[in-house]
């Protein structure tokens, strides 16, 4: 059995440079300008300037199909919950459209968690404003100024940890859009030849004044389009119909090319991940933690069923730790594969259907 969701518009739409062939001229020879250039002294030659779709023209086509998502007009959406639902969305139609593309699906819902984790953090620091709002307007015989003092600091610890949070998490989900989803439609567009003869090319389109790249990560931290290995493994993998070894070399460039340097490098972050995963685990202050888990559905509230793989229930587990969290990304992708060929591969399907389409009860 496998997954099943209503049709879709495709989202690969045309482009004029489609039926072009790779260093081919884009237009006509009879459309071409001639000049005449002096080759050396006092000998002309008539020359022929054409345009050529070169492999810089096509990394900057596909880099502006995946601005046009997050940032549509040249513009960043501001909200990262929008942002991030623009992100599932597009993940999720890449699957419906080709069910080659398997790690975009498994994507679709892992990033559906990147959006229930901002849901949890802006929660969290909603409620810390009101409640240092709250004490601060308490008339002096009702407050210990000891106790009230201690409890603004809590507050004001959990609002800025919160809202660290928030930030990394946008920050990640956003750069691994604009690094992974112009390769699937590279893909999908040239095929595995052309990729492999273009990859190389594609960190030289970032810096170009006339056609800036939009990357919201410095330089020094992640260096735009690098040619990662496991990227043409990966897509090497599809094109043979390994689908699932091709999930994982992509969940690897996801996470240890990507991820591991934008986020889980950062030493707040892990500071905050190792308190979040201690905290949930023993039940301490749970209000305030998450657990680390991948539902596939489109909620965020763990299933009773097979759909939810879960991190780690050890105190010490650490999700910044770069082994620890292959051997979760991988289980994910075993149970993502698992559910497309088992009874619930239609809901499933449908899940995904939902994501693509902006719904779910995580907005």
């Amino acid at each position: 059995m496998s997954a099943k969701a209503p049709t879709l518009k495709k989202i690969f739409t045309p482009h004029s440079t489609d039926p072009m062939g790779l260093h081919q001229p884009t237009r006509p020879i009879e459309d071409c300008q001639c000049i005449r250039k002096e080759t050396s002294p006092g000998h002309w030659q008539t020359v022929v300037e054409a345009p050529v779709l070169t492999c810089d023209c096509l990394w900057r086509i596909y880099q502006q199909m995946a601005e046009d998502i997050v940032a549509p007009g040249g513009v960043l959406i501001s909200d990262p919950k929008e942002r991030n639902r623009q992100i599932n969305m597009a993940y999720a139609k890449l699957w419906l459209e080709d069910h080659r593309f398997q790690w975009a699906g498994l994507a679709a819902f892992a990033s559906k968690q990147v959006g229930c984790g901002l849901l949890h953090a802006n929660q969290l620091i909603d409620e810390s404003k009101r409640d240092i709002e709250v004490r601060n307007t308490l008339p002096n015989w009702l407050i210990n100024r000891e106790m009230t003092a201690s409890q603004i600091g809590f507050d004001a610890a959990v609002m800025s940890s919160s809202a660290y949070m928030y930030n990394m998490l946008a920050l990640g989900n956003t750069t691994l859009f604009l690094d992974i989803y112009p390769l699937h439609l590279f893909y999908k567009k040239r095929g595995l030849d052309q990729m492999k003869q273009c990859l190389k090319r594609r960190p030289g389109i970032y810096g170009n004044p006339k056609f800036p790249v939009m990357w919201p990560i410095s330089q020094e931290i992640l260096r735009f389009g690098e040619a990662k290995s496991e990227v043409i493994d990966g897509f090497t993998a599809i094109d043979s119909g390994e689908i699932q070894k091709g999930v994982l070399f992509l969940a690897t460039h996801e996470q240890i090319n990507i991820l591991q340097k934008v986020i889980y490098n950062n030493f707040t972050m892990q500071s905050l991940l190792r308190a979040n995963q201690a905290t949930f685990v023993t039940g301490f202050f749970k209000h305030y933690t998450e657990a680390i888990q991948l539902t596939f559905s489109n909620q965020c509230q763990p299933l009773d069923d097979d759909r939810t793989e879960r991190f780690s229930n050890k105190v010490a587990a650490d999700l910044s730790d770069p082994t620890q969290r292959m051997e979760f990304v991988n289980r994910a992708a075993v149970r993502f594969n698992q559910i497309l060929h088992s009874k619930m591969a239609e809901m499933l399907g449908k899940s995904i259907f939902e994501i693509s389409q902006g719904g779910g009860n995580i907005q």
